[in-house]
């Protein structure tokens, strides 16, 4: 996978979480601060999402319909699966309890980005 890529990767899920983890420190006098934040991270999510197609399309080159395919599966399954998750994780919708969330899902993301790190082959 090219540098650039991977090192846009990167600095876009670092952003992203480092936009989560404020939104658990914020009181809820300020609400527009934390559309702000939240807003910063999904958009981040999606300059992600164009970065995993590009890169898919570069490395997986004719076969490069099967690998979205399966990514777009794999999206579709997880967004089916992650209101009943949030549910249990939210039942009474607190602060502390959205709190939580947000933690799983940076830590999530922190994992998932530093095993791509470990990954990486930069040689193309």
């Amino acid at each position: 996978m090219p540098a650039k890529i991977l090192t846009l990767a990167t600095v876009t899920q670092i952003i992203g979480c480092v936009s989560l983890i404020t939104l658990t420190f914020l009181s809820t006098d300020g609400p527009m601060v934390a559309v702000f934040l939240y807003t910063m991270a999904l958009t981040l999510n999606s300059v992600h999402f164009v970065n995993q197609m590009t890169t898919v399309q570069i490395v997986g080159g004719k076969y490069a319909y099967v690998i979205i395919s399966v990514i777009s599966a794999q999206t579709s399954l997880f967004g089916l699966a992650l209101p009943p998750i949030v549910s249990l994780m939210a039942p009474n919708h607190t602060a502390a309890e959205w709190a939580h969330v947000f933690y799983y899902v940076v830590g999530a993301v922190a994992v998932t980005s530093f095993i791509c790190r470990l990954d990486e082959d930069t040689t193309s």
